[in-house]
């Protein structure tokens, strides 16, 4: 209830458009599952996801916060992708097969967290990155291009913050 007011404000009293899992996770804490349930947003659907407790050392141990110093509104992103799905045709539809990857990449995160597998963690994360890419190609900054090279060669894997990118 908490996360659908705050969303409610963020959409109705300031005028942003914008997704609900900051909210949920803001209400909730931890580490969990946000599922949107499709044609009813922002309703959703949580569950608290139960991990080994190896895995968060691995996390603690080996994740790094990188900040580019971009700043960009994931509002403005979430307006021109309702638009394209609203309009139709052929566009909306491959929008919507992104968006469809993009949440069975986050089910295959909560899997892989439950089962104590970060290499699968991070390939999900690569998987839902390429397809947010594919639905706004400007969220992959210059200075997210260049973080995500010099990752990869020293054997990481970046998972880009937010659904308007700019933070690693």
């Amino acid at each position: 209830e908490l996360a659908l007011l705050a969303h409610k404000i963020e959409h109705e009293e300031l005028g942003h458009q914008s997704g609900v899992q900051d909210q949920v996770a803001a209400a909730f804490g931890g580490i969990c599952l946000i599922e949107m349930l499709m044609g009813q947003f922002p309703e959703f659907n949580w569950s608290q996801l139960l991990y080994l407790p190896d895995l968060m050392q691995q996390i603690e141990s080996g994740l790094l916060l990188v900040s580019t110093g971009e700043k960009r509104s994931s509002g403005v992103e979430h307006e021109k992708q309702l638009a394209i799905i609203q309009a139709g045709g052929p566009e909306a539809e491959e929008a919507l097969q992104h968006i469809i990857a993009m949440a069975n990449a986050a089910k295959q995160v909560a899997d892989r967290l439950e089962h104590g597998d970060w290499p699968g963690v991070c390939a999900a994360f690569g998987d839902n990155w390429k397809h947010q890419v594919a639905l706004d190609p400007t969220a992959e900054t210059d200075a997210i291009k260049f973080i995500t090279r010099v990752a990869e060669h020293k054997g990481a894997t970046v998972k880009v913050g937010g659904a308007a990118g700019g933070g690693v």
